[in-house]
């Protein structure tokens, strides 16, 4: 089994008053739920719009090399947009790229967000989606789903499991 250490938050977290470090994770069950546990870190982060001004006071476009860096963990800014111009299909596919970026032990061939209500059809200040995919776990990858609910009022994620636990699937 490939040995994974939690993520450097994880492993630094405390009290306040002394650091408590976290051994290296010893499960693949322990991967799954740190993962699902970064998801709903990522969704619940915004992004920002822009990271400079210009010489007159106008946002500068964030450069491509940056839009994946830690600088800008998270997701597009929902919170405060009317829900009518809000594509479902078009946040799909935002999502799913900030997940690619930032959550690399899910195989990128796997991932789906699929979102569970149809695009004519708003649920009151909320947007509903399935998150799945594979972690690349060794010898067989590991199944995950989580269903996630942003909350656009408050720009909150609440993101629960969706499956009963870890499953390999066969190549």
């Amino acid at each position: 089994m490939t040995i994974f250490l939690p993520c450097l938050l994880e492993r630094w977290r405390g009290d306040g008053k002394s650091l408590r470090t976290r051994p290296a994770l010893n499960t693949w069950e322990d991967v799954r739920r740190d993962m699902i546990r970064n998801l709903e870190w990522l969704l619940n982060t915004e992004a920002p719009l822009f990271l400079a001004k210009d010489a007159a006071g106008n946002p500068c476009a964030i450069p491509e090399a940056v839009a994946d860096s830690v600088l800008c963990f998270g997701i597009d800014p929902y919170s405060g947009r009317p829900q009518s111009s809000m594509k479902p299909e078009e946040i799909r596919w935002s999502i799913h790229a900030r997940i690619l970026a930032f959550e690399t032990r899910i195989d990128r061939h796997t991932l789906e967000v699929v979102p569970l209500d149809p695009a004519d059809q708003h649920r009151f200040n909320k947007l509903r989606f399935i998150v799945r995919g594979e972690l690349r776990a060794d010898p067989l990858p590991l199944e995950f789903a989580v269903q996630t609910e942003i909350d656009t009022e408050s720009g909150r994620a609440k993101v629960d499991n969706c499956d009963g636990g870890a499953r390999h699937t066969a190549r």
